[in-house]
């Protein structure tokens, strides 16, 4: 089976009633692990969806599991950590 792209949304409760659909769909080439792109979308999303303090947390954790992602997502937790400071 060969995977082409990759689909991820999740829905958030705002409270008062109110929610929030955020997803995002990763086309994949050929090189790409799916498993490891279901992880980034899945990443991605919920980094859209948390205050300031929970994206820094989730752009340290890139960071230390740099490796295990794509050099564009790990430069822009880097980004993000250095704004913070």
């Amino acid at each position: 089976m060969e995977f082409t792209a990759i689909t991820y949304s999740k829905v958030f409760s705002l409270g008062n009633y109110e929610n929030e659909k955020i997803g995002v769909e990763v086309k994949l080439t050929s090189e790409d692990n799916p498993v490891l792109a279901m992880k980034e979308a899945k990443q991605f999303v919920e980094f859209m969806s948390t205050d300031k303090q929970r994206k820094i947390e989730l752009a340290l954790d890139v960071i230390k599991q740099a490796k295990q992602h794509h050099q564009e997502t790990v430069n822009k937790a880097k980004t993000l950590v250095k704004e913070a400071k």
